[in-house]
């Protein structure tokens, strides 16, 4: 009888494996990465993933297929079919996985994007109340009678707006803003405070008000809940 040598793995059978559990760790990363969402190179990372493991998954799926080929053509010479198999399902399952990912990151890169440009409209808040208390002689601990009242006396001072709303909010498509709807979008606080989006928390690490009273910590501001419109400061 004539020895016959062992049959071999198939190396496609056995990168397709690998390539496929690579693309679904990947996508599992970029998932990570938008929940993380914290640093601002998350997004970009979260992108970077996406692309690999699409790669990955289109790769194992490839080669997948050819392994299973080659093995049925082999005559017995190659093995490996169920890691193959294997292979082609984590493909298929990372593909799935990146087509979701897809979605969820264009969805966070539009929230991003609004974000910024809320946190945008407080930097230009914040300054507006800076300069209307040196113009004005105002000190730290100094505020208006409500939000409406504030948004009021900075528009006339400075005639910076169409009144700033977030992003976010439902009035954002508005072709005309008000102080009423500023108000329901940001808590102006006290000067030496950081003024707050009150619909989605969105606010400045610190004050840019460097008056009397010092720089303030973002989380020392004083909430004042909106009252009706009235012109009456309260000074401390």
């Amino acid at each position: 009888m004539d020895a016959r040598e062992p049959p071999e793995t198939s190396e496609f059978a056995r990168t397709s494996l690998v390539l496929g559990v690579g693309g679904v760790g990947l996508c599992a990363v970029g998932f990570a990465l938008l929940v993380w969402d914290e640093p601002v190179w998350c997004l970009e990372a979260s992108a970077w993933a996406l692309a690999l493991g699409l790669l990955c998954a289109m790769s194992a799926l490839v080669l997948g297929v050819a392994a299973r080929r080659r093995i049925r053509a082999s005559a017995g010479r190659l093995v490996g079919r169920g890691r193959a198999t294997a292979g082609i399902a984590a493909g298929l399952l990372g593909l799935l996985l990146c087509a979701a990912l897809a979605v969820a990151w264009t969805h966070g890169r539009t929230i991003r994007s609004q974000r910024n440009a809320c946190i945008h409209l407080l930097r230009l808040i914040e300054s507006s109340k800076d300069q209307y208390a040196v113009e004005m002689g105002r000190t730290n601990g100094w505020h208006w009678s409500s939000n409406a009242v504030a948004f009021k006396a900075l528009a006339s001072l400075y005639h910076r707006w169409p009144y700033p709303v977030c992003p976010l909010s439902t009035n954002a498509g508005a072709s005309r803003t008000t102080a009423a709807m500023a108000a329901e979008c940001y808590q102006v606080n006290p000067l030496g405070s950081n003024v707050v989006c009150r619909l989605h928390r969105h606010q400045l690490k610190w004050s840019l008000w460097c008056g009397t009273g010092g720089t303030w910590p973002v989380d020392a501001f004083t909430v004042i809940p909106a009252t009706p419109d009235g012109d009456v400061a309260n000074p401390k």
